[in-house]
């Protein structure tokens, strides 16, 4: 692993020359929101908007399954944000 601040840092044996091709692929892949390295560069991150609460709840819901299935536990928020406008006579 690069002594380099701003690299990426991968979790104890993890073999960085493998995991830098996959890393590279989901930081480049085009979308609305794409992955991004986190400012400690210990993770990645993406944001998702839905449009409603139930929508949201289905998808960390399917999340939480994969990463129990695969021993994975990652950090994450929900925020939710609503959006008002008022209208002035």
């Amino acid at each position: 692993m690069p002594d380099d601040p701003g690299s990426p840092r991968f979790a104890q044996g993890v073999n960085y020359d493998e995991a830098i091709p996959e890393l590279t692929k989901l930081l480049n892949e085009p979308s609305e929101s794409s992955w991004s390295l986190t400012q400690d560069a210990n993770g990645i991150q993406k944001k998702y908007r839905f449009k409603t609460f139930r929508t949201t709840w289905a998808f960390m819901n399917s999340v939480a399954e994969h990463c129990m299935a695969e021993r994975h536990h990652p950090e994450w928020a929900n925020v939710r944000f609503i959006q008002a406008s008022e209208d002035t006579c």
